[in-house]
C-alpha cells in the first residue's frame, strides 16, 4: 500500500449498523418481558460511532465498511455523509441487509446490545488492500468484524508507519498478528480480562496482583500502549515508560451506549492532530463524560469545542 498523502487523516474499518433503541425502567433478565418507556432508530456500529466522534473533533475520517441494498444502507452512508466523511471505501452489497442493533437502554443509562452483522460480515480482506495510507494517518479497527479484516487493516497500517488503534470491542479472539500490527490497544475492565486470558491464561481479576499480571500479558502480545477504560473512574495508560491515571469525571448519566466509541474516535484525532497519547487519552476522556450525559450513540458525540470547554473548566 503506497504512501500517497502527508496529511494526517483517521482511517476507519468497522461496523455500520442501523439501531434500534429502546429505552425501558430496567434491562429483562433471561425469560421477562418489560414495556419500553421509548423507540428510536438511528444509525450506530463501532465504525460509524468512532468516525463520527473523530469527525467531531476535527479529524479527517475516512470509513471502511459494507453496508446492504436497503434502505438502512443509504440512511447508514448519509449519516456519515452528513458528518463530510469519506464513503468512498464503503462497499455496498446488494444481496444483503445491512448490520443492525437492538440497543436496551435502562433508566441509569445502562445498557445491553445485541448485534446483527448483515453486510458487516461481508467485509473481506481485499476490501482494505486498495487503500492508501500515510505515515501520518491513524488506523482504528475494533471487534464488530470479521478479524482478518481487522488484522489486515492493520498490518498494513505499520507497515506504512501509520499508528495504529484497537478497540477490542466487543471482546474477540485476536490472532497473534493482530496484536503485534496494534500500536495502542483500548479496553475496558471486562475485556481486558478476557484478553489477558487468552494471552496468559486465566486471571482472578483486576485487583493488585491480578491487573498487573494481566496488563503485563498483554503488552507482551504486541501492543506498545494499552489504555484501559474505567467508566466513571477515568482511564489508566499504560506504556514501558510508566502508567498514567486519568480522572473521572462526575457527571449525571443518561446513556452510556456511545461512551466507549467516543472515547476511542476522539483518542484517534487527537493522535492525528499531533497531540502526545497522554493528552489525546485526557482529552478522549474529557468526550466519553459529554456522551454518557446525552441520549444515543452517533449523534450525541462532541464537537471540537465542546470537547476543549470540558478542559477549560476542570
Amino acid at each position: 500500500m503506497a504512501d500517497q498523502t502527508t496529511s494526517a487523516r483517521v482511517l476507519v474499518v468497522g461496523a455500520l449498523n442501523a439501531d434500534l433503541v429502546l429505552r425501558v425502567d430496567r434491562l429483562p433478565t433471561p425469560g421477562q418481558t418489560v414495556p419500553a418507556r421509548e423507540r428510536q432508530r438511528g444509525s450506530g456500529g463501532k465504525g460509524l460511532n468512532q468516525a463520527v466522534a473523530a469527525a467531531g473533533a476535527g479529524a479527517a475520517v475516512k470509513v471502511i465498511g459494507c453496508v446492504g441494498g436497503d434502505a438502512a444502507g443509504v440512511s447508514l452512508l448519509a449519516t456519515l455523509a452528513d458528518h463530510a466523511i469519506d464513503c468512498s471505501a464503503i462497499r455496498v452489497d446488494p444481496t444483503m441487509e445491512s448490520g443492525m442493533a437492538a440497543v436496551f437502554v435502562d433508566q441509569d443509562g445502562a445498557n445491553s446490545i445485541i448485534i446483527v452483522a448483515g453486510a458487516n460480515g461481508q467485509l473481506r480482506r481485499d476490501d482494505v488492500d486498495s487503500l492508501a495510507i500515510g505515515p501520518h494517518d491513524v488506523l482504528v479497527g475494533q471487534g464488530e468484524i470479521p478479524v482478518e479484516v481487522t488484522e489486515q487493516f492493520l498490518v498494513a497500517g505499520r507497515l506504512a508507519g501509520a499508528r495504529t488503534v484497537l478497540n477490542l470491542a466487543p471482546f474477540r479472539p485476536p490472532s497473534p498478528r493482530l496484536l503485534e500490527a496494534t500500536s495502542i490497544l483500548v479496553v475496558n475492565d471486562a475485556e481486558l480480562l478476557d484478553l489477558a486470558a487468552w494471552c496468559v491464561g486465566d486471571v482472578e481479576g483486576l485487583d493488585g496482583p491480578g491487573v498487573v499480571h494481566a496488563v503485563t500479558g498483554v503488552l507482551a502480545a504486541g501492543p506498545e500502549a494499552l489504555v484501559l477504560t474505567l467508566g466513571s473512574a477515568g482511564a489508566v495508560l499504560v506504556t514501558e515508560t510508566g502508567i498514567v491515571a486519568v480522572p473521572g469525571h462526575h457527571v449525571h448519566v443518561t446513556d452510556t451506549t456511545g461512551a466507549g466509541d467516543a472515547f476511542t474516535g476522539v483518542l484517534a484525532a487527537e493522535l492525528a492532530r499531533g497531540m502526545d497519547l497522554a493528552t489525546a487519552v485526557v482529552k478522549a476522556n474529557d468526550a466519553a463524560s459529554l456522551v454518557v450525559q446525552r441520549a444515543g450513540a452517533a449523534q450525541a458525540m462532541p464537537t471540537r469545542v465542546e470537547i476543549d470547554a470540558v478542559g477549560a473548566h476542570a
